[in-house]
This record gives structure tokens, C-alpha cells and sequence, in this order.
């Protein structure tokens, strides 16, 4: 009770310049972010609401995950992305934030096993959903005017991610240098880029 009555006055999070509700009633501008939702997902490691803002609050620069996956966490969920998405398919597998794929890999390590060995990438690959997570090199569209991101490894060599017309909202929000989770089917090797079709964000 007393989360959702917090959580409907104030959000769980929040960023610098949001404008929030005091507990006196006045809309005030806040000087720095908050981030509260790991403090509630602790009470409560099956809120949704909850666990939903953890991955909002990451996603908007409020917090991030950690990145060493050698240290073990007591609240594994709370720290390490892999951890959080086992913990969604146990408790919340509704989650919008669920990345339902094959296989989850960056997209360094996508082109490395493309790069290493081609028939054998697509033994594995090809054909299969994946979860590819890089930092966005390039934005842009083909030549039927369909979106794309790059994921840029190497001179002339890239991971390319191609979306339809229906996502030119979405793709038009972001910038080339934040990291960005693909979902899509992988397509094997095109020239020098590991091609990537029917892609969403997750």
C-alpha cells in the first residue's frame, strides 16, 4: 500500500529538471536525479513496479548496471543485467523488459565469432533471435527508406540492425554514442557487416 501510494506522489525515480511534488503539495523543479527503486525491489524483490524502474532508471542514465560479472551480489538482480533478466523470468516474466532471444551478446563478440570462423557463426547464428547490445555508430536508412542502426567494429566493419518504417519514431530519439540492447535475427555476413533483420529495441 505504501509503495504504490509513493510511487503514484513522487515515481520511483527521477531525473535532474523533473518536476515533482513536494509533500506539501507545491511542483518543484529537482536539481539532481533520485533513484529509489532499488530500495523498494529490497522490501519487495517481486514488485513490478519496482522492478520495472530499475531497468527505466538504467535506461535513462539514473543508475547503471554493474559491469564486472566475476563478483557475486546477495541481490543479484539489483546489480548485474543478466541477473536481472533471470530474476524477470522467474517472478515477472510478462515484463516488457524481458529480452526474449536465443542468445543475448554484444555486438564486439557477434562480429568476433563472424569474424574468427563464418561457417561456423552461422551454424550457431544465423536464423537464430538474438539480443545485441553495442554502442550506436551510425544512424541511417537503406535505400527502401527503412531505418538502421550500426554497432561499428572495425574500419568498413559493423554490426548493422535493420528496423521497418513503423519504428522511424523511436530510432529518430536516439544518438549516435549511447548504448543500445537490439533484438532481431541474425542474417549472417554481408561483405564486411554481420547484418541483422526485423529489429525492435528492447
Amino acid at each position: 500500500m505504501f509503495f504504490d501510494l509513493y510511487n503514484k506522489k513522487y515515481n520511483l525515480y527521477a531525473e535532474s529538471g523533473t518536476n515533482i511534488y513536494t509533500p506539501d503539495g507545491n511542483n518543484v523543479k529537482i536539481d539532481k536525479g533520485y533513484n529509489l527503486s532499488y530500495a523498494f525491489a529490497l522490501f519487495d524483490s517481486q514488485n513490478k513496479k519496482a522492478l520495472d524502474a530499475i531497468y527505466e532508471s538504467v535506461h535513462k542514465g539514473i543508475s547503471q548496471w554493474n559491469e564486472n560479472g566475476d563478483e557475486i551480489y546477495e541481490n543479484g538482480f539489483m546489480a548485474l543485467k543478466s541477473d536481472y533478466m533471470k530474476h524477470l523470468k522467474e517472478v515477472y516474466p510478462e515484463s516488457p523488459y524481458l529480452i526474449n532471444a536465443d542468445f543475448e551478446l554484444t555486438s564486439s563478440e557477434l562480429y568476433s565469432a563472424y569474424d574468427a570462423n563464418e561457417v561456423s557463426a552461422d551454424e550457431k547464428y544465423k536464423g537464430k533471435k538474438i539480443a545485441i547490445t553495442g554502442t550506436i555508430d551510425n544512424i541511417g536508412k537503406d535505400v527502401m527508406n527503412n531505418p538502421y542502426i550500426s554497432f561499428r567494429e572495425d574500419y568498413l566493419k559493423s554490426v548493422t540492425c535493420y528496423f521497418s518504417k513503423e519504428d522511424n519514431k523511436i530510432i529518430s530519439q536516439l544518438n549516435k554514442g549511447e548504448v543500445a540492447t537490439i533484438i532481431g535475427e541474425c542474417r549472417g555476413m554481408s561483405l564486411t557487416n554481420v547484418v541483422i533483420r526485423n529489429c525492435k529495441l528492447n
